[in-house]
């Protein structure tokens, strides 16, 4: 039976037996857990399925009026945020793309906070996610997906943020004199 046998409450550390230390951090897409031979495992991704990636970033504070969507998020609804463009290696391959930012509102009656993904220049997002605010806060919010590539061409993910109500938002909002960091990934991996 295996037992425990330290828990770190600084670092989150775990070790079972006095043999294994299990990794502090989440794992990303397509990692597996692997040991050093030494009782140390961690995340790794094998060798032939990660392609290449690329990403965008800001911890500007951008404000958002009150800019739907109300429902399907169409391509002019929100504010652009990011966008990040990849040239897919085989149009067979999959694309994963997480989109994350800390959100916060003016106020909180009822308004819903809407991140959504939209390619190239579609009409409709592929990927949203909606935040109800029920007080004044800030949240943490996002959306990911995973699409065949399709192409070899360039394809350009556009990241927006829209609010639904008569209040102001903000990506990367400066609350108790923090500022988030809104992040957008494209990750091209090989079709298993």
């Amino acid at each position: 039976m295996a037992k425990i046998n330290s828990i770190d409450n600084k670092t989150s550390a775990l070790n079972i037996n006095g043999e294994y230390d299990l990794p502090t951090s989440d794992e990303s897409i397509n990692q597996i857990m692997t040991t050093d031979g030494s009782g140390t495992i961690s995340w790794t991704r094998p060798s032939g399925i990660y392609v290449q990636g690329t990403s965008a970033y800001t911890s500007s504070i951008i404000t958002i009026n009150n800019t739907g969507p109300s429902s399907l998020p169409y391509k002019t609804d929100g504010v652009e945020v990011l966008t990040a463009s990849i040239t897919p290696k085989n149009a067979s391959n999959i694309l994963y793309i997480p989109f994350l930012t800390y959100y916060g509102c003016s106020s909180a009656l009822s308004t819903r906070g809407n991140v959504f993904l939209i390619q190239d220049d579609k009409d409709y997002g592929f990927a949203a996610m909606r935040h109800v605010y029920n007080t004044t806060s800030i949240a943490f919010l996002k959306v990911s997906a995973k699409l065949v590539a399709g192409t070899t061409s360039s394809t350009t993910i556009k990241a927006r943020v829209g609010l639904v109500g008569n209040y102001t938002g903000y990506t990367n909002y400066n609350y108790y004199g923090s500022v988030g960091l809104t992040t957008l990934i494209i990750e091209e991996n090989k079709a298993l």
